[in-house]
């Protein structure tokens, strides 16, 4: 089994998406492919044609007020200022580019769903949603990731009341709560740092292996190199995860580090490297 397999097995359904060409075809055929349509379209042919990779920022217009545009638009530039093995990193924040309700009250609800749809569904391969303020928009948007399989990362301010639907979605890879809009920005940055980084390290990988392998981590436990029992995280410690091995027959006074290594004997069979533990040092 393979990143891509282990990945998408996690869903109910197969993968439902559409590529630009596919879409466009489409919008011509209903008669969709309006000005405003047209020059979405343009700018994701760009974006395509540079082998971006597009993150979609999610989050609420209608009732939203400036500062949470600004929350939008400042994740947009951090995201924008990485990049992995030659491809740019690029923040997609609908009100920037045509939709923002106040700014562009002539797009029509249908050039809105269609715009939205390209973005969010067709070119993005991470959503960053924002939970709050609530809205319908961003909650349905989410509805099109999980049905195209794109992994989400979900912002929510402290104590906001979210729907459990929504937070219990399939493509959801980590939930990123925040006190104030500094706090999330670091959030995302490193999150987006680490992307760029894993990105770098295995240039034969695209951006939904680097969730998989996350996912799979977190469904399996790593194995100690050993003996092959598992082991239980025991804690952190100068920016390393530890974890111990629950063979009280082996070094059960040690300390265990995670490193990516090759498939041992008795894990799953794999194409992609497996966490086990390794001895750092003894208590």
């Amino acid at each position: 089994m393979g990143l891509s397999d282990f990945y998408h097995s996690r869903f109910p359904a197969k993968q439902y998406r559409t590529n630009l060409k596919q879409y466009v075809e489409w919008l011509t055929m209903q008669g969709r492919f309006t000005p405003a349509v047209v020059d979405a379209v343009r700018l994701a042919e760009d974006k395509l044609d540079k082998k971006t990779i597009v993150f979609y920022i999610a989050g609420a217009l209608t009732e939203a007020d400036e500062l949470d545009k600004e929350r939008y638009a400042e994740i947009s530039e951090i995201v924008s200022r990485h990049n992995a093995n030659g491809r740019p990193f690029f923040g997609y924040a609908p009100h920037i580019y045509g939709t923002d309700p106040k700014k562009n009250p002539s797009v029509t609800p249908e050039e809105v769903r269609d715009i939205d749809y390209l973005w969010a569904s067709v070119m993005a391969e991470v959503h960053i949603n924002f939970l709050a303020p609530i809205a319908h928009g961003n909650a349905i948007e989410e509805g099109w990731a999980e049905a195209a399989h794109i992994p989400t990362i979900m912002c929510v301010p402290e104590k906001a009341k979210i729907s459990r639907l929504t937070r219990g979605m399939i493509n959801i890879h980590t939930i990123l709560g925040y006190a104030d809009a500094n706090e999330i920005y670091g959030k995302v940055s490193s999150l987006i740092l680490e992307i760029e980084n894993w990105l770098n390290e295995n240039s034969d990988f695209d951006v939904m292996s680097f969730f998989a392998e996350r996912a799979y981590f977190k469904e399996f436990s790593p194995l100690c190199l050993s003996c092959k029992s598992c082991c239980l995280f025991s804690g952190i410690s100068q920016g390393e995860k530890f974890y111990r091995c629950v063979n009280p027959k082996c070094n059960q006074d040690s300390l265990w580090c995670v490193e990516f290594t090759k498939p041992q004997k008795g894990v799953p069979d794999c194409e992609f490297p497996i966490p086990v533990a390794i001895r750092l040092h003894s208590k």
